[in-house]
């Protein structure tokens, strides 16, 4: 068999701080953990204390409108596009943080996150690319966070609409 290595969750073979590792692919419960650790991220933060003192210093209708938006932000703590998740794997922060994850599956406890970090820190520009390419082919992601493994459901009316298609074209009665 051929090309079921992706599918099966085989993972991908790295160096990774002068080791040959295989980086298991990130799971959907994975992809949870990510998102939580940026929700606890965002309720480290405290924007509207971040303002406050330079409220005092701006026209009523600007600082107004600052405090507004900074209430705003502190509300949306639960909601992580998944654009926010894609750009925080991609600082070394967030590669770090899922390259243990990947690495911990198979290697339990041989890593920790600041060893990963640090490994990272070291490497080159191309290297770090490659690693974040290879993590991303072992997860069928692309770099958007986005799953490009199954292929999509098709709604109703697209099924209908093939099936009318094959019906079509196998009932001609024509033989060759």
């Amino acid at each position: 068999m051929t090309g079921m290595a992706l599918p099966a969750g085989a993972g991908v073979h790295v160096n990774f701080g002068g080791e040959d590792l295989i980086l298991s692919p990130l799971s959907v419960e994975d992809l949870g953990v990510i998102e939580n650790k940026l929700r606890e991220k965002r309720r480290s933060r405290d924007p509207i204390g971040m303002i406050t003192k330079h409220l005092a210093n701006m026209p009523p209708e600007l600082a107004e409108k600052l405090a507004t938006r900074a209430y705003e932000d502190a509300m949306k703590v639960d909601e992580i596009p998944a654009e926010e998740v894609a750009e925080w794997m991609d600082t070394l922060d967030g590669m770090s943080f899922t390259i243990w994850l990947a690495l911990e599956k198979r290697y339990p406890a041989r890593f920790s996150i600041k060893d990963c970090y640090a490994i990272m820190e070291k490497m080159a520009e191309d290297d770090l690319e490659r690693l974040k390419q290879q993590q991303l082919m072992s997860s069928g992601l692309d770099e958007r966070g986005n799953s490009s493994g199954p292929i999509p459901i098709q709604d109703d009316e697209s099924r209908a609409t093939e099936t009318e298609n094959e019906t079509s074209t196998s009932g001609s009665g024509t033989s060759e």
